[in-house]
Order: C-alpha cells, then sequence, then structure tokens
C-alpha cells in the first residue's frame, strides 16, 4: 500500500500537481478508503464513493492489479 502510494504521489507530482495536492490524492483519499472498506466491504465501499474513484477502483485497478501481479504474489508465498 506505501509502495502504491509512494508511486501515484511520484507520478502525479511529475505531470505537474501541487506536491500537496498529490498528498491528499494519493494519502489522505487511500485513509478513507480503507475506513470505508473496513466499515463496508468491497461492495459496500463501491456505493459510496465518487463516480471517478468508482470508475478507478473498476478499470484503472484492474490495468494495475493484473495477472502478473498476482503471479508475483503468489511467487512471494512460496
Amino acid at each position: 500500500m506505501a509502495e502504491l502510494a509512494r508511486a501515484a504521489y511520484e507520478t502525479l507530482v511529475a505531470r505537474g500537481y501541487p506536491a500537496e495536492i498529490a498528498y491528499i490524492e494519493c494519502v489522505q483519499e487511500m485513509r478513507a478508503l480503507a475506513e470505508v472498506l473496513f466499515d463496508r466491504g468491497i461492495a459496500g465501499m463501491r456505493e459510496v464513493v465518487s463516480s471517478p474513484a468508482a470508475w478507478g477502483g473498476l478499470r484503472a485497478g484492474r490495468t494495475i492489479i493484473d495477472r502478473g501481479t498476482r503471479r508475483r504474489l503468489d511467487a512471494l508465498l512460496d
């Protein structure tokens, strides 16, 4: 989670976002999402997030967390 937040933050800053805004989007929003995920589960989280966040979870998330990611996770358990 920390590396994902770092990568997202660094990407936004490199694309010209102010560091403070990038931090809010990548760290503070992650905290809020984690709390909603804990309280409501995955389906419940999708019901309460914004449309762009829901799109990110459904479309962009699967681009980042793909079969290769899952294979590497599996290999770590070996």
